[in-house]
Parts: C-alpha cells; structure tokens; sequence
C-alpha cells in the first residue's frame, strides 16, 4: 500500500506506476493497423503522450480487481479507493479515463459505473458476513 499514490488517483487505476509511461509503441508488427484501428504509427506515436489514454491515465475499469487483492491484505484502504472514485464520480461526472493534468475522454462511461458498482457490492456483502 505504501505506493498507492502512484497508482491511485482520485480512487481510479493507473496501470504502471507514476509518473512512469511508455517511451514508445510497439509498432513493429504487421498487425499494428489492425490494432489501432488503422491509423498510422506516427499518429499513434504523437497521442501515446505520458499520463494520458493507456500512457498513464487513470480508469475506474480495473477497480475490481484491485479492490480484491488490496482487500486482501488491507479491507479498510480497498474500501477507501472506492469510496474515493465515487466522491469522484459525483463531483466530476463517471469517465473511461482521467489524468492528473484534467484531461479525460467518454463521459457516462458504463464500464467505470458498472466496475465500481460491482466493488461496493463485494464490499456490502464482506461487511454483512462479518457481522
């Protein structure tokens, strides 16, 4: 838990900790516009900047996950990441993803909801078995 601030931010997951990003894409393969949706590597190059999109910003999506194995070890700090991305999620509106900088992209993104959603209910029913 002690680098939770380097993956946590306003209670959303980051997948490699900060501040550190992808120096570059892996473009090398013959696949490579299928998986970008054709766009070409240089594009893709130029919106891979750090702390934003899958270079570095934060999604409520793998909150499940990591609500889990922090619950494993620490019930109170999972708990504290959810109810901090909800406290988000009020005050900023449910994003796909958001960065530190303000940047975020899809507004009312159901997958954030649902995954968030799914944590508290997980949390509910460990707190009701305990009692």
């Amino acid at each position: 838990m002690e680098k939770a601030d380097q993956y946590v931010y306003r209670g959303q997951i980051r997948h490699i900790l900060y501040p550190m990003a992808w120096e570059r894409l892996q473009s090398d393969s013959k696949d490579y516009r299928f998986y970008t949706g054709g766009i070409s590597t240089k594009f893709a190059l130029q919106h891979a900047h750090p702390g934003r999109y899958q270079n570095g910003g934060y999604w409520a999506t793998p909150l499940l996950w990591v609500f889990r194995s922090i619950a494993r070890v620490n019930p109170d700090k999972a708990c504290d990441i959810v109810l901090e991305s909800i406290d988000d999620f009020q005050r900023n509106g449910i994003w796909e993803w958001i960065g530190r900088s303000g940047e975020r992209a899809e507004q009312d993104y159901t997958a954030s909801a649902v995954m968030v959603y799914a944590a508290v209910k997980e949390a509910w029913a460990a707190e009701t078995a305990n009692r």
